[in-house]
């Protein structure tokens, strides 16, 4: 299935991709999560549905901890733009949902993967805020880390 996106999402996907400013490397955070940081509210984007995906602190498990730190995808603004989206939503497969955009500029081309589990429920309870679970992860297709520049924007 091929992934579109509007002409300003894909200018703005391209200016994120060029921006730089300092990057890190994620690295573990080996500290137990409370249930409270674990379901922490960063960001709550609207798809072009008008529905609603949280994304959530998590850990290694769930949420921008995970996408972080597992596939170095830090950057919230990537995470918000390949959510929202024109037809960037792929059909969704039970509670699972997978947003796809297209990212080029600064020596390479990406392609950006979001899911998406829009259930109540994780193995640490369900979210105090009642908001379905959100961002399991976020990747770049291909390989195993984003280039350091996805998150400079």
């Amino acid at each position: 299935m091929k992934a579109i996106i509007t002409k300003s999402a894909a200018v703005l996907l391209v200016a994120l991709a060029i921006t730089t400013t300092s990057g890190a490397v994620a690295e573990a955070d080996p500290r137990p999560v409370s249930d409270e940081e674990y379901f922490g509210l960063i960001l709550l984007a609207r798809d072009q549905d008008g529905v609603e995906v949280p994304v959530r602190n998590g850990d290694l498990t769930l949420g921008h901890a995970k996408a972080c730190w597992k596939h170095n995808f830090c950057s919230l603004r990537a995470m918000a733009l390949t959510i929202q989206g024109r037809q960037n939503k792929q059909p969704p497969e039970g509670p699972r949902v997978v947003y796809v955009a297209h990212a080029v500029g600064g020596g390479f081309d990406l392609r950006l993967r979001v899911v998406v589990d829009t259930s109540t429920f994780t193995r640490r309870g369900t979210p105090p805020d009642g908001r379905p679970v959100g961002v399991i992860t976020a990747y770049c297709e291909g390989i195993e880390r984003c280039p350091d520049e996805l998150n400079r924007a």
